[in-house]
């Protein structure tokens, strides 16, 4: 309409620029999501990265994060900050400098603050939230901190209460209730060593529980703190090696490394791994990408603006059960699909056969499109899928896209799964049948 160009020739366009069309049983499975997150949350449910980046100058010419931040690329990051939505209720976590500005692109107003530390990049910003008044939680060194310094935190003469004249609580060790989160605070051991210890947060939302700690030496009996996490958003200052920091002629360790993190979550089995607050990594945000899919097949790197979807519970693949069974078993490293698919292409998810659920894993990013008459024979020949195989998954598609799907674990026992009413290539909220 906008162009004033018929529907035949929008789709010619389309056609000829490769660009595939939405099957009216992908858009049904798009609307079941949103529909199932209003009666799951309450309200469309997501987590934003507001700001990813950590308190780090971009100083080298020569080197390519600093390059690509300077051009504005995902590599330019504001300081961290984290919006959690369901519905109309909005919790931030963390109020840097120049926090207004980033709500203001998403035009939402943040009922709650959680502050993780007394640094000046979580609580730098936190004056600009005046006009919007929300309830803020802090530790009572943290709140402290900020009385002895707020003038100069903030920029601001006038007293304190002018300045924050927001309802203040002080974080405890026990959950407490802001409308629809549940908030557990956790002590950690701070990067910065001699200044009180930070926070990590335990947040339910729904079903899914969140963990989020963006800076971070070690978090003391990690196991059970992480136990039954579904996402976990971690500190991402340093990639492999833990910060070094001397103070006084000491020598401390300061930032626990990303490679360490990602062991951490994998010990509790934590399906979806993301990094925040990214340091001077000394590489573009899509070559952090590649190596941290390389240390996890379930880990990514946040940048401004990226939104983590909270959709089905328990998204899954569906597969005839023989080609389930050779990813499984390592005897078939690749798939073909005749259309492109990356709404779970990060995350984990399930490996189902026809009737089964064989283990968890994640699919990748499609890469295509590519002829299909030769994608066929290297099919046959080096992964064993039969020509009957390919007609009945393929048909007679001329362009197929490739995925190179990684497993995580296996689930064994195996359990059986409902099947879905339709034939569809994945069910976004795999519901287990009881044994």
């Amino acid at each position: 309409d906008e162009l004033g160009r018929p529907r035949s020739t929008v789709e010619m366009w389309m056609e000829k620029a490769d660009i595939p069309r939405r099957s009216l049983e992908e858009a049904r499975q798009l609307r079941m999501i949103r529909d199932d997150q209003v009666r799951e949350f309450g309200g469309r449910a997501t987590i934003t990265a507001l700001g990813t980046g950590a308190f780090t100058d971009i100083p080298r010419d020569d080197c390519p994060q600093c390059k690509e931040a300077r051009a504005g690329g995902k590599s330019k990051r504001n300081y961290t900050a984290t919006l959690l939505s369901i519905g109309n209720e909005h919790l931030l976590i963390n109020a840097p400098k120049g926090i207004s500005g980033m709500l203001g692109l998403k035009k939402v107003k943040p009922n709650y603050v959680l502050l993780e530390h007394v640094h000046d990049d979580v609580m730098g910003g936190l004056h600009e939230l005046r006009p919007l008044n929300p309830v803020v939680f802090a530790t009572k060194p943290a709140w402290d901190h900020l009385r002895r310094h707020y003038k100069a935190i903030s920029g601001e003469k006038g007293r304190f209460e002018d300045i924050y004249p927001f309802k203040r609580y002080i974080i405890k060790d026990r959950p407490f209730r802001l409308g629809p989160f549940t908030v557990k605070g956790v002590k950690v051991q701070h990067a910065k060593p001699g200044d009180p210890k930070a926070l990590g947060f335990r947040i339910n939302m729904g079903s899914k529980v969140l963990w989020h700690c963006s800076d971070v030496y070690r978090i003391p009996n990690y196991k059970k703190v992480l136990k039954d996490v579904d996402i976990f958003i971690g500190d991402g200052a340093s990639l492999k090696r833990e910060i070094v920091q001397r103070h006084g002629g000491k020598t401390a360790y300061g930032h626990t490394s990303i490679e360490k993190q990602i062991k951490w979550a994998q010990e509790a089995e934590i399906p979806r791994i993301y990094f925040t607050q990214i340091g001077h990594i000394e590489k573009t945000h899509a070559d952090l990408d590649d190596t941290l899919r390389e240390m996890a097949p379930n880990a990514q790197a946040l940048f401004d603006g990226a939104e983590i979807g909270l959709g089905g519970s328990a998204p899954g693949a569906r597969h005839p059960t023989s080609m389930a069974e050779d990813l499984l078993e390592g005897k078939r490293t690749m798939m073909v699909r005749a259309k492109p698919y990356s709404e779970y292409a990060k995350q984990a998810i399930y490996l189902l056969s026809e009737t089964d659920i064989l283990g968890l894993y994640v699919e990748g990013y499609p890469e295509g499109p590519y002829e299909a008459s030769k994608v066929r024979v290297e099919m046959r020949d080096e992964h064993g899928m039969a020509d009957d195989e390919w007609q009945i998954q393929l048909g007679e598609a001329e362009k197929v896209w490739i995925y190179k799907p990684r497993i995580i674990n296996k689930i064994d026992p195996v359990r059986s799964y409902e099947p879905p009413k339709t034939e569809i290539p994945f069910i976004h909220n795999v519901k287990i049948l009881p044994e």
